[in-house]
Formats: structure tokens, sequence, C-alpha cells
């Protein structure tokens, strides 16, 4: 089957793998990156090198933000936030999300615990139900440990959306504002106004469209310098695919199909890959995919650093599509045909993963999860996809490469 695999926590089963029980010092500015050993619990390894930082113990270990991740035992089922050292810093949880803030280096815990129950009838025979009541929602600063907002909702409500903007925050349609203490306070301050505020100091077009969905153009893809840098015979390929139809001038249709689609707040054709969910105005040196096309019909994609104007990954044949896996610097190319094995791109080390046993997740967050530390290099993979249990992949004697690029 495909080699791009939906990683569903807990119903992974590897056979014929070892676990590699080294652990070295580790320093904080080490990316990490989850593995999973045999025996179903997950680890650490340096993302880099694939050495063993922190040995497997978890049932669940998320990717590292910053310095902090998220894991789960399987002794109370609740989840816990880590450092980078193991360290324990918050505990007892039944969700949690974590956040880098694009203010400064703070972390933000975004935690949910269900609490109280009531009974509900639910089904065709309407039979009785225990769920429980109430979700409490927390926000903690992992820097100090101190809970900067806090919230009650009925159980069974919508999960509340938030989003951070500078000092602000908003919580489904409600603006919140910083205080001096670090705690976030209700403001009477127009929201819509406030964000575009904002987006305007940081020179970004803004669409409001409502609490849900904030959509922004990024200033920063330069389309005269883009097209200095096309390999030979080759164009940009616009959304009707006649680009080259359009004669000499057709990087000028192509800035006015920008401009159109800056004002459409669905238009995604420009959008950089490394959008924040969180926080949607982080500066940052923004990824964009590149569609090429010769004259011939060949069909490229390339990675774009609009920053800096250069390639983070030059022009490669292919259909497919670049991910942003959120371990920072790692790209993956979606889209490989099933009979070849996945493709990951080091940003930073300029190499080219092949055949390096790392599952990644498309629908959740990105997750990456290392496992290649095994003698035989022959393994199965189990998911759970539709409440069922399937064989996902079966490679034999795969050959792992690494070249620069």
């Amino acid at each position: 089957m495909k080699w791009n695999i939906f990683l569903f926590l807990g119903s992974l089963l590897f056979y014929a793998c070892c676990t590699t029980e080294s652990l070295y010092n580790n320093e904080y500015n080490t990316i990490l990156m989850p593995f999973l050993s045999i025996d179903g619990f997950f680890g650490y390894v340096n993302s880099e090198t694939f050495e063993i930082v922190i040995p497997s113990q978890y049932e669940y270990a998320s990717i590292f933000t910053g310095d902090y991740a998220f894991v789960k035992k399987r002794i109370n089922g609740k989840y816990s936030v880590i450092d980078k050292n193991n360290k324990v810093l918050l505990k007892n949880f039944d969700k949690i999300t974590l956040i880098q803030s694009d203010v400064n280096d703070t972390i933000y815990a975004w935690t949910e615990n269900k609490s109280g129950f009531k009974i509900v009838r639910e089904g065709f025979l309407y039979f009785p139900k225990i769920v429980p009541s109430h979700a409490i929602y927390r926000l903690y600063n992992i820097n100090t440990g101190e809970i900067i907002f806090r919230n009650k909702e009925d159980h069974g409500s919508s999960i509340p959306r938030i989003r951070f903007f500078s000092n602000y925050m908003t919580y489904n349609n409600e603006l919140y504002e910083m205080t001096n203490k670090g705690e976030f306070k209700k403001s009477e301050k127009e929201l819509e106004k406030t964000i575009a505020l904002i987006a305007e100091e940081r020179n970004m077009d803004y669409t409001y469209r409502n609490y849900f969905s904030f959509n922004f153009q990024i200033e920063t893809l330069d389309f005269d310098i883009l097209a200095q840098n096309l390999p030979a015979n080759f164009r940009i390929e616009n959304e009707s695919g006649n680009v080259w139809k359009m004669g000499e001038n057709w990087i000028e249709s192509l800035k006015e199909t920008f401009e159109k689609c800056k004002q459409d707040p669905y238009c995604k054709h420009f959008s950089p890959i490394n959008m924040d969910e969180y926080f949607p105005l982080r500066e940052r040196a923004w990824l964009y995919q590149i569609n090429l096309v010769s004259e011939n019909q060949e069909r490229y994609i390339g990675l774009y650093n609009a920053y800096e104007n250069s390639w983070a990954i030059p022009p490669i044949s292919s259909d497919g599509n670049f991910i942003y896996t959120r371990i920072e610097n790692w790209i993956y190319l979606s889209g490989t045909p099933w009979n070849e094995p996945p493709v990951f791109f080091n940003i930073k080390t300029r190499e080219k993963y092949t055949n390096m046993f790392i599952l990644f997740n498309e629908l959740f967050d990105g997750q990456m999860t290392y496992m290649g530390h095994c003698k035989d290099k022959e393994y199965r993979i189990y998911h759970t996809l539709n409440n069922k249990m399937e064989l996902s992949a079966t490679p034999r004697n795969p050959e792992f490469s690494i070249e620069k690029y």
C-alpha cells in the first residue's frame, strides 16, 4: 500500500526491531523527534543524528514546540508537559496543545480537562449514557508555570478556537489583551479593527471572514526576482494551465492574478506552506511551493524562501506537494507513487532523505515519528483507519540514503 501512512497513536505494532537504550547529554538547541520502539512506547531522538536522547517510555509523544513537548503514560492516560531533559513541568490533562509565541520565546500550553457528569440519551433507542458535564480550558505560560487564562464550557459544545495577535488573543469571537502581569483579560476593543491594525503594521493584507477563519496574504513574494531564479525554459504555472500561451508578458499577468487572489479570502494559490494556525501574523521566512511547467509541459515543483529570494528546495520533477512538518527545517514531499519510498528534506542541512524510516501523519499536525533503530529492516506497520486494523506496509531490505541537494 501507499507509504503515505495515517499514524494513529497507540495502534502501531512493529516487528523484528530493536530498542537502543543509550542516552547522551542533551543540549537545549537540539531539535528532537519522536521515535517508536518495538515495545510500543515512544521516546525522542536527535533529528539530525537520530541518536536516542530520551529512551522509549511513553504511550504517546508529541513533537517538540520550542523546548517543550507533551506526552502520555499508560498509568492514568493523562497528558503531561516535559522539557528536553525529560523533566515533567505540568501534568494531568485530558488534552494539550503547545503554542509558541510570536512576541518572545514564551511557550503556551492550551489544556482541557473534563469535569462533572450528566446523563444523556443517544442512539435509536435513546439509551442513557453518562458523559462529562463541562470542559475546563486553561492557558499556561510554561516558562513561568502560571495560568494566564481559564474558562469553562458545557461539554458537547464546539471546541473554542484561539488565535494570538501580538499581545492579543481571540477566544472564538471575543478579544482578550495581555496585562502587565502577563494574563489575558477581556478587551473592549473591536476585534476586527485591532487585528487589521496589527496586520498593517507588519505589511500584511488582511481579510476577516469570521472568528473561525482568518486569511492573510504575505507581502514578501517578489515575482520579478522569482522569475530571475527560475530554471531555463520554465515558467510559473497558473491556475488555468495556459501560462505558455501568454507571451513574454506572462509574469505581469501572474502578478495580476496574485493581486486578485489577495482579495479573495478563499484563494490559497499563493499562500506560504509554513503559516501558523495559532499565530497567523507570525513573522518568519515564508516558504512558498512554486509549481513550474516547461514549454513541453514538464511539471516541476520547488520550495522558495521569499525572505532570502532563493530556493530552499530547488525545483524537482514531481506531481506532489511540499508539506511543512512542524519539526523545524523538515519538509515532507507528499504524493509519491505507492511503490516509491517517502522523501523528506532538511532545508537547514540541505539533505534529502529516502527510506529513512519516518512515519508522517499529514492529518494530525505534521507529526513525524522515527523508527529506524532496528537490526532487521523488515517490519510491519498496523494502523487504525475507519475503526479497522489494516496492514499498511511491509518493505523488504529498503536502501536508506542521504544525499546533498
